[in-house]
């Protein structure tokens, strides 16, 4: 389960570079090269936090679903044949670049 949660988390790390990524080359667009130094026009700063924000999401899930998918994949390698455990549900934060929310992971 863990080893999921953890490549789903990067899979999302992966969507949300990819916008990260779309939304840096839009507010690029209007910005002019000049002796060296870029100059872009202010209506390009809510681009820019944008996709700062959405840089910092893509981090946090490609860290989280990395370490998640190692500690999965060491479970499951190392771990014993005993019973199923019992029915449980986990709940953990999720980042997101308009603010977060809560991810619920159950096991049946």
């Amino acid at each position: 389960m863990t080893g999921g949660v953890g490549v789903l988390a990067l899979g999302g790390g992966v969507v949300t570079g990819l916008l990260q990524l779309d939304k840096d080359a839009a507010a690029r667009e209007g910005c002019l090269q000049s002796g060296g130094r870029t100059v872009c026009p202010e209506s390009s700063q809510a681009l820019f936090d944008e996709a700062e924000s959405l840089a910092l999401v893509t981090n946090l899930l490609l860290i989280s679903g990395g370490v998640l998918a190692a500690t999965g994949a060491t479970l499951y390698l190392t771990g014993s044949a005993e019973e199923p455990q019992s029915p449980a549900v986990a709940l953990s934060p999720l980042p997101l670049p308009t603010g977060g929310g809560l991810a619920a992971v159950g096991r049946f």
